[in-house]
């Protein structure tokens, strides 16, 4: 926006503002004191409207006195007091019915003879009136009606009853003289006092409300009906004139003035209040004329203002421009920035000199940022091929790390494959003596020793690099709370420990998780409990802790009687390669990496780990982990299943080193299954479809045709064959390596060493799921 259109927006918005702030305030002003001019005239309009109705309704009650006080000195003839009312109907015409009532209420004479003969002996107006001056509130004429004529307004005729006793010349009551005033004469009344105003302030009406709210006179929607809830200013109109501003029903806001009559000298009023009222908008009608022309001065204003806005802003703009072009002539070429000529204010003199001092100091600016960019640049390169040496240096670590895990593994888990598979089969032999039973039992514990240690460094290495990823499988926690403690019940028996197992029976019967990795923490913290605790006891406890979400956290605690930890060694528990102190790891063995591994499965499964301990009395461990509940399952008929398997499953062994096959083969024999042996992954290719297998185990390094390239070969055939079930059976348990395998076509894994028990569970497994599938 230029500067001075700017000028012209802001003087033009200046001056409006002003002019709507000063609009709004004189409105608000003048609004205040024309509410409270009209509103006292309203309450001084029903005051005077009051007033007048006071004095006349006294003025009839006052004559029915004297006529009563005077009645004595007429003849006593019907015809005599005939005569004498319509004489006094005739002065006042505001009288519709006067007469005489003899005391047993039957009216003795009457004006224009209505009524005479009648009983009125139950009429208000005689009974009061036997006992005192009476005036009665408004009413319908109900005997009267039939002798009169139609009304002006075509409705019902209304009256106002004056009576008083009437006295004998001894002063005794003789009877009552009573007289109806028509209630049009109160319109009339009204009339007179409220038409003067309705010049001035159009728009005015009057209302008489009687003392129950009912609306006695006034507007025709709403004469006869009672006041709207919202009319509350009659209530409080006991003493004086009071105003007030009310919305009505018929959707206006009226300012209405009320006063309540109170009679005159002795006669003490009806308690009826005048309401006299006025629609708002002609009430300010006034005020919004007063804004309209405010608010048109104030947009000629305001246009006025922009003008002299254009006028001020171009006089001002005219040397910043030449100034911005100047800039953008350094902006374009420092070096050949022009030099301004001082014109115009002080102030934009000053200005033009300081702009022609930095143009220069922007110059040698630029000069010296040059330079600087070029060493900058320098070092940046030199900087970047060091990153990137020591970039490719610790990628050439990191696989060289992974190569030697996994190589380590390999070398280390084969030889085990026939230690431990060779003291399995020999410890199935019932005729082995018991000295070198136990020799064979020694074997399989060191070897199970020598795999936990392997299995923790590459556990803990996956949990480092971030690689292990939990499974999402259903399972049954009593199952595999009762499975854990089995595995280890006998070792607790063999040192005369007693173990315990409490497990919630509120806990789900089937949850979702990563059941294997769950097992692993509870045999890593039981056997820790176990192999520290020389005497006493081990227990086992599996809680439900309350959750906010719909998942289910289960508190694991393991307590034991053993050594304990002194509380200032506690925090290296859980800190990788860490014991105690030295004594124990030479005492009780571990590579430190147990519970630091358990620690961050827990924490990866959404929990948290802690311990408690104290020396010579023993531990608790405690963990959480968080598991969604598993959906319901269908279990399906066993019938069905073995039906559609063979009896004894043909399964193909594709192995080239002579001592697994030996063992493979004995293990699955003994568990009743066919088996036959191929050395490489051509024989395996060749056998796959010369002969219908159940499921196949492969191997993977194998010489001519490892098992990686046998199974694509096998998946690509044109054969039956290609859907058979392939589990690899490898010394290579890393997930990259696992992951090749899932690629290359392969259904499951199966890590060497392998024992029995997971042998065959794989093979069961799968054996069962492809039955179930045929089925």
């Amino acid at each position: 926006m230029r500067l001075r259109t700017l000028h012209a927006v802001l003087f033009a918005a200046l001056a409006l503002v002003l002019t709507l702030l000063g609009s709004a305030v004189t409105l608000k002003l003048a609004g205040r004191q024309l509410r409270a001019q009209i509103g006292g005239e309203m309450a001084t309009v029903a005051g005077q409207v009051r007033r007048v109705l006071d004095r006349s309704v006294y003025g009839g009650w006052r004559d029915i006195r004297v006529l009563s006080a005077v009645a004595h000195t007429i003849a006593p003839t019907v015809e005599s007091r005939r005569a004498w009312l319509e004489a006094v109907k005739g002065t006042y015409p505001a009288y519709a019915w006067i007469g005489f009532a003899d005391r047993n209420g039957v009216v003795t004479a009457s004006t224009g003879r209505i009524l005479e003969g009648a009983s009125v002996g139950e009429r208000p107006w005689f009974t009061k009136g036997l006992i005192a001056p009476f005036a009665g509130d408004v009413h319908k004429a109900l005997l009267l009606e039939r002798y009169m004529p139609a009304s002006e307004d075509g409705g019902p005729w209304r009256f106002i009853d004056v009576s008083a006793p009437l006295l004998d010349a001894a002063g005794s009551v003789d009877g009552v003289v009573g007289a109806h005033l028509s209630w049009a004469w109160a319109r009339g009344l009204t009339s007179s006092v409220v038409d003067p105003h309705a010049v001035k302030s159009p728009g005015i009406e009057v209302l008489i409300v009687d003392k129950d709210g009912s609306v006695i006179l006034g507007p025709a929607g709403v004469q006869g009906s009672p006041l709207p809830d919202t009319a509350t200013l009659w209530r409080k109109a006991t003493t004086g004139d009071k105003y007030a501003v009310e919305r009505w029903p018929d959707g206006v806001t009226y300012l209405v003035g009320a006063s309540r009559t109170v009679g005159v000298s002795d006669y003490p009023g009806l308690g009826w209040t005048v309401i006299v009222r006025q629609p708002v908008a002609l009430a300010f009608a006034p005020a919004h004329r007063l804004a309209s022309r405010l608010l048109t001065g104030g947009i000629i204003l305001a246009l006025a203002a922009a003008c002299l806005g254009v006028l001020i802003g171009r006089r001002i703009s005219r040397p910043l421009v030449r100034l911005t072009e100047a800039a953008d002539a350094l902006a374009r070429s420092p070096d050949s920035a022009p030099a301004l000529k001082p014109s115009g204010t002080v102030e934009v003199r000053r200005l033009a000199a300081a702009f022609t001092r930095m143009g220069e100091a922007v110059a040698e600016r630029d000069r010296k940022l040059a330079e600087a960019n070029e060493q900058l640049e320098r070092r940046v390169e030199d900087r970047t091929r060091e990153l990137e040496g020591m970039r490719r240096t610790a990628e050439m670590a990191s696989q060289a790390k992974t190569e030697f895990l996994a190589t380590m593994s390999h070398e280390i888990r084969t030889p085990l494959n026939g230690v431990i598979g060779y003291t399995e089969i020999l410890l199935d032999e019932n005729e082995l003596p018991p000295e070198q039973r136990r020799s064979v039992e020694r074997i399989r514990g060191a070897g199970n020793a020598l795999l936990t240690i392997v299995n923790d460094i590459l556990d803990f290495s996956k949990v480092e690099a971030g690689e292990i990823t939990l499974e999402r499988q259903p399972f049954a926690i009593s199952a595999l709370v009762d499975e854990a403690s089995s595995m280890v019940a006998l070792g607790a028996a063999a040192k005369g420990l007693a173990f315990t197992v409490c497990v919630d029976p509120d806990l789900p019967a089937r949850l979702l998780g990563d059941e294997s990795r769950l097992r692993q923490i509870l045999l890593n913290l039981l056997n820790n409990a176990i192999k520290f605790t020389r005497h006493g006891s081990v227990s086992l406890a599996v809680t439900r802790v309350a959750s906010e979400d719909g998942d289910c956290t289960l508190l694991f605690r393991i307590t034991d009687t053993g050594i304990g930890i002194p509380a200032d060694k506690l925090d290296r528990l859980f800190h990788r390669f860490s014991q105690v102190d030295g004594s124990i790891g030479r005492e009780f063995g571990g590579t430190g990496l147990g519970l630091a591994i358990s620690r961050q499965l827990a924490e990866l499964m959404g929990g948290t780990m802690s311990v408690e301990s104290e020396v010579d009395r023993g531990s608790c461990f405690s963990f959480t982990v968080k598991l969604a509940p598993a959906p319901e399952i269908t279990v399906i008929s066993p019938l069905g299943t073995e039906a559609a398997r063979p009896e004894r499953l043909q399964i193909l062994l594709a192995e080239d080193v002579a001592i697994n096959q030996e063992i493979a083969c004995k293990l699955l024999e003994t568990a009743g299954y066919s088996v036959d042996v191929v050395a490489d992954g051509v024989e395996a290719l060749a056998a796959v479809q010369a002969k219908a297998y159940d499921l196949v185990l492969m191997d993977v390094q194998m010489p001519r045709m490892d098992g990686l390239t046998a199974s694509r070969a096998i998946r690509d055939l044109d054969h039956p064959s290609k859907a058979v079930v392939i589990i690899a059976m490898t010394a290579n348990v890393l997930p990259a390596e696992i992951a090749r395998f899932r690629e290359a076509g392969m259904d499951g894994h199966v890590g060497k060493p392998f024992k029995r028990a997971d042998l065959i569970a794989a093979v069961e497994r799968w054996s069962r799921g492809r039955a179930a599938e045929a089925a």
